[in-house]
């Protein structure tokens, strides 16, 4: 396999009675992280109540304001956009402003590039790379399994944290700031921001997110994969 070029295709796909049309899925990554689209913005204006609340709740820890904005924003994501499944072999990629219209439903990689989006606009270029906020794409292991997967890294870069955590876009709500979830354990195939990315492991399993991100091979072929190799992960102890 040659190295991914960053373009994925046929990610703009909608079904016409048994036809899969193709609506111009030809982009960049980086391109589907959009800061200055009007869905980026609505959510980062309505995320400021909750940081204030968070900020009030948790002052006497010290962290900063931006600290708790990428808490609010992800909170906002989770409570906001309800998940939904892509039709069978069709996936589609919503932009934040498409996700952020009503209703508000989509799968992994919608929640997770609508809260990157709202993070990289609500936070300056500079404090944004202190924080390290990235877009995910990869997989996960529950089990026995592996799955295809997308969500939000976050560093925090103060003093009380100064670890990399999980933002799972995909809950029904948030309460409070969670670190992790219990039973999944996360692979990053892809890490990504508006800017720039970078293919971070090229295992067997990230080959085959890599090959279905570049059009090269279908979803059916990846799960395929999926199911092969997690045959293989029978015998092995997580």
């Amino acid at each position: 396999m040659t190295m991914w070029d960053g373009v994925c295709r046929n990610k703009k796909l909608v079904r016409c009675g048994d036809a899969v049309i193709d609506c111009g899925g030809d982009r960049l990554i980086t391109e589907w992280i959009d800061p200055r689209s009007y869905g980026a913005w609505r959510v980062f204006v309505e995320s400021i109540p909750l940081a204030r609340q968070f900020a009030e709740q948790y002052r006497a820890y010290g962290f900063s304001m931006a600290h708790y904005l990428i808490y609010a924003i992800w909170g906002w994501v989770n409570k906001n956009v309800s998940y939904k499944y892509d039709e069978k072999y069709v996936d589609y990629w919503d932009d934040p402003s498409e996700l952020y219209s009503e209703p508000r439903f989509g799968d992994c990689e919608d929640a997770s590039i609508l809260c990157q989006s709202a993070i990289e606009c609500a936070l300056p270029y500079d404090v944004a790379k202190k924080f390290y906020t990235k877009l995910a794409i990869g997989y996960v292991t529950i089990q026995n399994s592996w799955y295809g997967h997308a969500w939000v890294y976050y560093y925090c870069d103060e003093p009380l944290v100064k670890k990399r955590v999980v933002l799972e876009c995909t809950l029904d709500d948030v309460v409070k700031p969670t670190m992790f979830i219990e039973g999944v354990t996360y692979h990053p195939t892809v890490l990504a921001t508006s800017r720039s990315y970078e293919v971070v492991c090229t295992c067997e399993r990230c080959k085959a997110m890599l090959a279905y991100l570049s059009g090269t091979a279908t979803r059916e072929k990846v799960n395929w994969a999926r199911v092969k190799l997690s045959e293989e992960l029978k015998e092995v102890t997580l």
